[in-house]
């Protein structure tokens, strides 16, 4: 399962073999001897092997029922015969004993090199001849690997032999789970019992079989303080081990403000966080149950593996979509906490990924989360790019994609609420963009070595040609940045399209700087309008139109503004009196087209133009006026005078 890095005590070749569910045979014969391998082409072994759970005495009975037929020939010189039979059995293994039909057989458990147990047989099994026969064994509660208890059952559970089958019985009052091999479950007089079926290749057969009883908890409670608020936090333990909880609620109350410093985000979840005790679920991989917060920490899981389950705290499928970067960071970050609090750290990860790179596979197409190379593999990449860019930038791109932020944009992100995210979860290819981003580094060949592989070459080749020709166009568009269209395409890896785009705004930009020049040289102010319609549409024909339309306000304007500026002759001196002043239009027009008013500026501008166009017709008609007026001025006078005249007269005598 995600999180699960325990390294049990006693690895060895002989935990290897036992996983395998090897067995092998010491053949002795006249002449020549047999090696084991040697022996394992010169005989057959069908097994009944049979896992009994007697929690009351916190064991497990082992029996192995044992067909064993020599297949090897006699030879003209020496006969065929075997005194001995060796199997493998449990490390830890205790009370062996084994008997045939006739009585006990001597048995021993011999360890050189690997556990196991020597049976001598009563006679020699010669050529063609069969023995049978039963070893028993004991495995206890604390043994390696092996967990009896009232509350919880565990042990891993193999077939050996070259043919058989194996059952497994369980007290049913234990929730009872399997893990590895398909196995049938039936309930039988009180008894939980899980059967194989006929195994062809015991080799390759194991399963690890746990169970759970149902019981009350053992609670233990803590406030933790962080920087986005407090955590109630609640570890509950099975009654029998209240230790774990005790030692689980100390270890988280000093992680989690760690996690939270190395994470770089604030606390995501809401309500209570509860760690319960349980059992390893290979199905799980370790994150939040609820949209509050509900971990199942194996009981039998180290402490960096609490820390690891921790972290998916904050790294969730919310945040990342893809396994390898939630079960990479998640590591990362735990072994971050785990240096501060001096826990042991599993495993070295760039070792262990290099032991395993047999087993190797493009990490974005890892969906078994109980691999051991992708655990492995995914932790070193994160420790890699950590250690590349600095753990600073990292958590700014964990920021920004909790942020809605795509690697494109220059924004900064804004503090991200508890109860959510905007963004749609990244994947490795939006990983990549955003740790591009915040560091300007070029990771693509480690993502093309480990998260891609070699199909992706040629998409990658076509990303670094796109974001080159994004530079270039970004230096020539100064601060009006790039079209979000062309952003969009370049953050959903459509780079075919992004290059289409970039070539129409880098036109666009061309026809841009001209028109700036012009604008320049008219005193004028390039309206903020220009540089929307450019980042909405790039070169496309919106903002084309909206170009188009700026140079013409723009020549129209050049041209009005010349007409102003030459020198009126009197005619057209004397038909500008009185009316709309052009230069206080042309004013206007300059206002409105900084301001983006394209129309208003044009209005502006012909009204300027028709009052220059009419100006001489417009003396001419003031002229004609004022020789009128002139006129009825001197007919009134003239009236006057002699209304003067005619108003005159004599006194009679």
């Amino acid at each position: 399962m995600s999180g699960r890095f325990a390294i049990r005590a006693g690895d060895s070749l002989l935990r290897v073999l036992l996983a395998c569910g090897l067995l092998w045979v010491a053949a002795v014969a006249v002449a020549p001897r047999f090696s084991p391998l040697d022996a394992a082409t010169g005989y057959t072994m069908e097994t009944h092997v049979r896992y009994a759970v007697n929690a009351d005495a916190r064991q497990i009975a082992v029996s192995v029922e044992v067909i064993f037929t020599n297949t090897t020939p006699d030879s003209g010189r020496a006969s065929s015969g075997f005194d001995q039979v060796e199997l493998a059995v449990h490390q830890g293994a205790s009370q062996l004993e084994a008997e045939d039909a006739s009585g006990p057989l001597t048995a021993s458990l011999v360890t050189d090199g690997v556990e196991h147990a020597s049976v001598s047989m009563r006679s020699r099994v010669r050529a063609d001849a069969t023995a049978t026969f039963v070893v028993r064994y004991v495995l206890d509660d604390g043994s390696p690997d092996v967990h009896v208890r009232p509350q919880v059952v565990q042990f891993a559970a193999w077939a050996i032999g070259t043919a058989g089958d194996v059952s497994v019985e369980v007290p049913a009052d234990y929730e009872v789970r399997s893990a590895g091999q398909e196995m049938t479950v039936r309930d039988e007089g009180g008894t939980t019992v899980l059967e194989s079926g006929p195994i062809v290749d015991p080799a390759g057969w194991a399963v690890r079989i746990s169970g759970v009883r149902e019981s009350s908890y053992v609670t233990e409670s803590a406030s933790v303080a962080l920087a986005s608020g407090t955590v109630d936090l609640r570890v509950s333990a099975w009654p029998d081990d209240p230790g774990w909880g005790r030692r689980t609620l100390a270890l988280l109350v000093a992680a989690l403000p760690i996690l939270e410093e190395a994470v770089g985000l604030p606390y995501p979840r809401v309500g209570p966080l509860v760690v319960r005790e349980s059992v390893a679920d290979p199905s799980s991989i370790g994150e939040p149950l609820t949209s509050g917060a509900e971990i199942l920490a194996a009981f039998d899981e180290p402490e960096f593996t609490v820390l690891h389950q921790a972290a998916h705290l904050w790294i969730d499928e919310r945040l990342a979509a893809d396994v390898w970067i939630r079960e990479g960071l998640a590591s990362h970050i735990a072994a971050s906490a785990a240096r501060v609090l001096g826990v042991d750290l599993p495993y070295d990860p760039a070792r262990r990924s290099s032991d395993l790179q047999g087993a190797a596979f493009p990490l974005n197409a890892w969906t078994a989360d109980t691999d051991a190379y992708g655990h492995a593999a995914a932790w070193a990449l994160i420790d890699r790019i950590g250690a590349t860019i600095g753990e600073g930038r990292l958590r700014l791109a964990l920021a920004r994609i909790a942020a809605g932020i795509t690697g494109y944009s220059p924004a900064d992100p804004e503090p991200v609420a508890v109860d959510g995210r905007p963004f749609a979860p990244t994947d490795s290819r939006r990983f990549l963009d955003q740790l591009s981003a915040v560091s300007g580094s070029d990771l693509s060949d480690a993502f093309a070595a480990t998260v891609f592989g070699l199909d992706a070459r040629d998409e990658l080749a076509s990303r670094a040609v796109a974001r080159f020709a994004l530079a270039d166009l970004l230096s020539v568009a100064g601060d009006w940045g790039a079209p979000e269209s062309l952003l969009g395409a370049m953050a959903e890896w459509r780079f075919e399209e992004a290059r289409r785009e970039i070539s129409d705004a880098r036109a666009w930009l061309t026809d841009r700087d001209a028109l700036v020049i012009q604008v320049a040289a008219m005193g004028l102010s390039t309206p903020t309008r220009l540089r929307d319609a450019y980042r909405a549409d790039g070169g496309g024909p919106d903002a084309r139109a909206e170009l188009d339309a700026a140079q013409a306000v723009v020549q129209a304007y050049a041209t009005v503004r010349q007409r102003a500026a030459t020198e009126q002759g009197p005619l057209e001196t004397i038909g500008l009196l009185g009316g709309a002043d052009p230069d206080a239009l042309l004013a206007a027009a300059a206002a409105a087209f900084g301001q983006g008013d394209l129309r208003g500026a044009a209005e502006d501008i012909d009204l300027a133009s028709a009052q220059l166009d009419r100006s001489s017709s417009d003396a001419l008609v003031r002229i004609s006026v004022v020789m009128v007026l002139i006129g009825l001025v001197g007919y009134g006078a003239l009236r006057v005078a002699q209304r003067s005249r005619d108003d005159g007269y004599t006194a009679g005598s």
